[in-house]
């Protein structure tokens, strides 16, 4: 059975309903209420070691997955900024020499990185 255009136009605005629905759920206003401060303070300390000159991999890391995960429990009209400050601090990360990320992260970088600039 093939579907139609207009069929999975009409899927895609459904599940993008309901995805927008559960936004709302308390799972994720609590996990919102919980990595928005965590991104605040992780930003901080990314900042505090940049003023100091220097930078640590593992850090960068961490604060990139608290705003991926900002980002997936984010509305639609926010959550782009969230990815694009990951994907800012995947780069920093993947810059400092010896140094890698973890293989999820590098693919998400990979994935990701080309449609930010």
């Amino acid at each position: 059975m093939e579907i139609t255009r207009s069929q999975e136009e009409r899927a895609a605005t459904q599940q993008a309903a309901e995805a927008e629905a559960r936004l709302g759920l308390p799972d994720y206003v609590e996990a919102r209420a919980i990595l928005v401060p965590a991104t605040e303070y992780l930003s901080r300390a990314v900042q505090n070691l940049t003023e100091q000159d220097t930078t640590a991999g593992e850090l960068l890391s961490m604060t990139a997955e608290a705003f991926m995960n900002l980002g997936n429990v984010s509305y639609v009209r926010v959550n782009e900024g969230y990815f694009r400050q990951a994907v800012t601090y995947l780069r920093r990360a993947a810059a400092i020499d010896g140094y890698a990320l973890a293989s999820y992260l590098q693919q998400y970088l990979d994935d990701f990185g080309r449609l930010v600039e």
